[in-house]
């Protein structure tokens, strides 16, 4: 590869289930219906889209560009499901007596499904 040809934008590309193809705008992270979508740099390698409806399962494709023009679109990403991303439940957590009006709660968190999804807040429920 030549370095005048080095990749300079990326247009992402976001449908909703069989729906068709629409950009996303590298400005707002929101699709653009039927507007071509401001492109993002290519060497950023990643595009958050917003705005989209959970419970919906969604694919991406992209389209790159040199100085010689844009390229073919990629293949189809794999579906993702939006609220497949919620946690799995915790482990069933352990119990140990601290003293005789006390005790102690210890869990183990589920895995994290993507490293910006890390978990945030945990609520311990106690009962008699």
């Amino acid at each position: 590869h030549q370095k005048s040809l080095q990749h300079t934008d990326v247009t992402v590309f976001v449908r909703e289930g069989s729906d068709e193809w629409t950009a996303v705008d590298s400005m707002s992270g929101t699709c653009k219906p039927g507007k071509p979508g401001k492109a993002y740099r290519a060497s950023d390698l990643k595009a958050v889209v917003e705005g989209l409806k959970a419970g919906v399962t969604y694919q991406a494709k992209v389209s790159v560009k040199n100085a010689c023009g844009w390229g073919a679109h990629s293949a189809e990403s794999e579906r993702l499901r939006l609220d497949t991303l919620r946690p799995k439940a915790a482990a069933a957590p352990a119990l140990e007596g601290v003293s005789e009006s006390s005790l102690r709660v210890r869990w183990t968190l589920p895995p994290v499904h993507q490293e910006n999804l890390q978990h945030t807040n945990v609520t311990v429920f106690v009962r008699e």
